[in-house]
């Protein structure tokens, strides 16, 4: 019995040790939710990206069978557990003090730490121990903060006018801003990146597929986000 019990104590110590940090950047798409939320097959197209406040809970009902991807922080709780029998997939990065509630049988994956609490999680997905999570939010188009020190700008406060042409978009600002901007498709993949000095900026559009694209203005007076089509 004291064997038994040494070996189960070793294996448990070597599979934390072998665990490494997992460095997470959040997709620029991200959408921030402040309060508790369920997703329905009305508002949750697919392959949406989510991060909720701490504290909040995000439940999705059994009408949402596509890929989605959620970031959970301390006092998080994501409750899927209705979803055994259908098909679709999740990737979950789920840090300590967050609840997972699971028994979704299909296709997942989940990043997770030793305090992080999985319920009916025994024998689903892919799971991937981390020996913590470390969340960079810098792409992220919406402000991830909670407390009211950030907020999702208004683009109409910065981009007066939007000219589309046969092979780029001309657009113009309010204000002569120096900073960075970034071209992230539907997807969050980053397409092209400019260095931005005035108040007009060409982003080219002739090589790039029918869409919708957002344009992430980086300066230091803040950040500013506005929507692109692409037809």
């Amino acid at each position: 019995m004291k064997n038994i019990f040494t070996l189960i104590s070793f294996l448990v110590f070597t599979t934390f040790a072998e665990a490494q940090v997992c460095n997470v950047v959040v997709n620029a798409t991200a959408h921030r939710i402040t309060s508790d939320t369920t997703l329905t097959y009305d508002n949750s197209p697919v392959m949406q990206s989510w991060v909720p406040c701490p504290g909040k809970l995000i439940q999705l009902d059994s009408a949402i069978t596509q890929i989605d991807t959620f970031y959970l922080r301390e006092g998080n709780t994501l409750n899927i557990d209705s979803l055994s029998t259908l098909a679709g997939g999740f990737v979950i990065y789920a840090d300590s003090g967050s609840i997972v509630d699971c028994n979704f049988k299909q296709t997942l994956l989940i990043y997770y730490t030793p305090n992080t609490i999985l319920k009916d999680t025994i024998g689903w997905g892919n799971k991937v121990l981390c020996s913590d999570i470390v969340f960079d939010f810098s792409n992220m188009i919406e402000a991830h903060d909670c407390n009211g020190a950030l907020s999702i700008i208004d683009h109409q406060s910065m981009f007066t006018h939007v000219a589309t042409l046969s092979a780029q978009w001309n657009i113009f600002l309010a204000q002569r801003i120096q900073g960075r901007a970034l071209l992230f498709d539907l997807n969050a993949r980053q397409i092209s990146a400019m260095d931005i000095d005035g108040r007009e900026l060409q982003v080219k559009r002739d090589e790039l597929i029918p869409g919708i694209y957002f344009l992430l203005l980086q300066t230091n007076q803040g950040r500013y986000s506005i929507k692109l089509m692409n037809e």
